[in-house]
């Protein structure tokens, strides 16, 4: 996989410019990140990968959730 990283000046070119970069074959997932806003390191992006394909675990309350975590 590779990553690209593009520094616009202009914000309100973000929206035309992840649904361009959407619709182009094998892109896989278009993130944007506020100048004030940290990068997510690897473990992170893999995380957030994994819960977008539907990965992620889902629990019926806090108790369960609490449940899980201690196990």
């Amino acid at each position: 996989m590779t990553t690209v990283s593009i520094t616009l000046e202009n914000n309100s070119m973000v929206s035309a410019l992840r649904n361009i970069l959407s619709h182009l074959q094998g892109v896989q997932n278009v993130m944007v990140w506020e100048n004030d806003v940290e990068i997510p390191n690897k473990k992170t992006l893999a995380a957030i990968k994994e819960l977008q394909q539907g990965k992620g675990v889902r629990c019926k309350n806090v108790d369960e959730l609490f449940e899980r975590l201690n196990s």
